[in-house]
């Protein structure tokens, strides 16, 4: 019906048409969504049965855990699916999701808008007691009951404008519909609709003004609503995810890994993440390592192949393929065999270097240092010839700081020291505060703080607001620079990945949600 065409990345097409026209030229589309999370599940679940002999699926995971439902409420999110993000972490101390259904409204309610649609702090009050729970129309509380009567989901404003306002079923699809293509076609057929919308609540007796009211979060809705069956979709991954993180945080990790690009966060946070519930990081090595991460025993994860930056699938494929017939015993073992297999083909010294920057000769006794100046004495840089030029005789050691940094550089993550760690000079000097005492600190107290850059963010609705999360060995610290901070300081904050900042502590007493307003930037 439509040309194709095929994408850059493997086995993947592209139509050429936009969706929209499909629309308009009444095509029939379906939108199949593909998870990435749903590889991740299905992986951990592997490796449960494998690790730990249980046998889970999404039919047989426990329902309604007061455990994970504990770890969602203390923000022990990262890396679970929908929940990750730094907004919805700060909703979940407020919202405190109990039951399956507390999700569905976790998730449909952080969306962009919501502050313009004035639905996040009504159904919160109404939620906490308050403020009294109002229904604009009595035929309207039986719709809008289990959301305190806040309109949330696409369903129940479609129910609204059936019940109160008079519109057949196939005119409140038409309502869907246009708040589907509120921010494509702008407001004009969303007034159209509006105006029959008014005119029906104002037949059922509801005054005019509160009419106007009706429509105007109706409009708000249409920024960042939600259907409840989709919320619910997304809610029953996300139990899953949470499930599997609290019980199996090792198996979860390592699927995550497995499964990327996906979700919020690098491999690095994810795997600190990991270590902080218990989880013991192995090194990538030439005699041990697979391509993928592997979970080796309970607690215990195996960097793989797959996390060196740069290295060429084939050649790690060939290590393992050459390791099955019999284990590395040196440096000079591994390079005469891998070279008789690629006999065919030449294989350059820049494979080479790309396994020593991931230190992966630790099992044949070679330091990452020892194994690049091995690497440069092979003859040629295009193919591999075993004649060596001199002994490289004593070589000084790395240091800390130099480790953490060419871990980083090679595979995403140091499995020393937490990189936060290198900077106690820069501690002792600054007095700056880790993210485990800002915890402890009082409203409005002045802080000095630093840490590892993991996001930044500048939405659109945020009128110039930049939200940063900074990562240090106990956790991830939530940040906020106003408009006229953020510009100041634009260089430094956009180009450098350790900072520190100085600011003011911003606690809300009943959730306990710290937020650092700073207004002043250096790097580390």
């Amino acid at each position: 019906m439509i040309p194709i065409e095929t994408a850059a990345s493997e086995n993947r097409t592209i139509v050429q048409w936009d969706k929209n026209d499909l629309d308009n030229l009444n095509f029939t589309r379906v939108d199949i969504l593909g998870l990435g999370i749903l590889t991740a599940l299905k992986k951990c679940m592997e490796y449960v049965k494998v690790i730990y002999k249980k046998e889970l699926s999404l039919d047989t995971i426990p329902a309604e855990d007061p455990k994970v439902y504990d770890s969602i409420c203390a923000k022990d999110t990262l890396g679970l699916f929908q929940v990750e993000s730094r907004a919805q972490m700060n909703m979940l101390p407020r919202l405190k999701p109990r039951s399956f259904f507390d999700l569905v409204v976790q998730i449909a309610i952080v969306r962009p808008g919501p502050i313009q649609g004035e639905m996040v702090h009504p159904y919160l009050k109404r939620r906490q007691g308050l403020e009294k729970v109002e229904y604009p129309h009595p035929e309207l509380e039986t719709i809008l009951k289990k959301t305190y009567g806040v309109p949330l989901f696409q369903e129940q404003i479609m129910k609204m404008a059936m019940t109160v306002a008079g519109f057949t079923g196939g005119e409140a699809d038409e309502l869907r519909r246009a708040m589907g293509t509120w921010r494509r076609d702008g407001k004009h057929r969303l007034s159209q609709m509006g105006e029959k919308f008014r005119q029906g609540l104002i037949k059922k007796g509801i005054s005019a003004e509160f009419a106007d009211r009706i429509f105007s979060q109706i409009e708000g809705f249409a920024e960042y609503g939600f259907p409840e069956s989709h919320a619910a979709s997304f809610a029953l991954l996300t139990y899953a995810s949470a499930y599997l993180k609290y019980y199996y945080p090792d198996a979860y990790v390592t699927a995550l890994l497995n499964s990327q690009p996906m979700g919020f966060y690098q491999s690095h946070t994810l795997l600190y993440d990991a270590a902080r519930h218990g989880a013991a990081l192995l090194p990538i090595d030439i005699n041990f390592s697979d391509w993928d991460n592997q979970l080796i025993a309970p607690k215990t994860i195996r960097l793989g192949f797959r996390e060196i930056s740069g290295l060429n699938k084939s050649v790690s494929h060939a290590v393992i393929q050459l390791r099955k017939e019999r284990v590395f015993f040196s440096f000079d073992d591994f390079v005469s065999r891998l070279k008789l297999h690629f006999v065919d083909k030449s294989i350059s010294k820049r494979e080479l270097f790309f396994l020593a920057a991931a230190n992966a000769f630790q099992s044949i006794h070679l330091s990452r240092r020892e194994a690049f100046w091995k690497i440069q004495q092979l003859q040629l840089s295009d193919t591999l010839s075993l004649t060596f030029s001199e002994e490289s005789g004593i070589l000084p050691q790395e240091s800390e700081k130099e480790k953490v940094f060419l871990d980083f550089e090679s595979f995403g993550v140091s499995l020393g020291s937490h990189p936060m760690k290198t900077f106690k000079k820069e501690k002792n000097q600054f007095g700056f505060l880790t993210t485990q005492q800002l915890s402890h600190c009082s409203h409005h107290q002045r802080v000095k703080h630093a840490g590892m850059v993991v996001s930044r963010q500048m939405p659109p609705t945020a009128n110039g607001v930049l939200f940063m999360t900074l990562e240090d060995e106990y956790g991830l610290s939530n940040l906020i620079f106003w408009n006229a901070t953020a510009q100041k300081y634009k260089e430094m904050i956009w180009s450098h990945n350790f900072l520190l900042v100085e600011g003011t502590i911003q606690k809300d007493k009943k959730s306990k949600v710290i937020h650092l307003i700073v207004d002043s930037v250096t790097s580390l």
